[in-house]
């Protein structure tokens, strides 16, 4: 197996394309989040992504603004700019068991 460190526009076009069938759950309030975490920490293994600002000037840097965490059949886009973050969704992204 040979590890390759970039891939070419030509090998991203040749991929298969992935469609999500599954439910899509906006996070705008704090007050979802302990649902979301509950929901997540039974899960054996979650999916991860992060959605940040782009920055075109050397050094500056943006904060992450979304976590999308999804299960098999949930994906739980969580807006950090609108929500805290908080302990339990802190604890949830340390957990060794996930």
């Amino acid at each position: 197996m040979v590890f390759q460190a970039t891939i070419s526009n030509e090998q991203t076009a040749a991929l298969n394309s992935a469609h999500f069938d599954g439910e899509i759950v906006v996070v705008e309030r704090d007050e979802q989040i302990k649902d979301v975490c509950r929901d997540l920490s039974a899960q054996k293994i979650i999916g991860f992504d992060t959605e940040t600002r782009p920055s075109f000037k050397k050094g500056v840097h943006h904060d992450v603004s979304l976590i999308q965490l999804s299960t098999a059949d949930t994906c739980f886009l969580i807006r950090l700019n609108r929500v805290k973050m908080p302990d339990s969704l802190i604890s949830l992204l340390e957990n060794k068991n996930i």
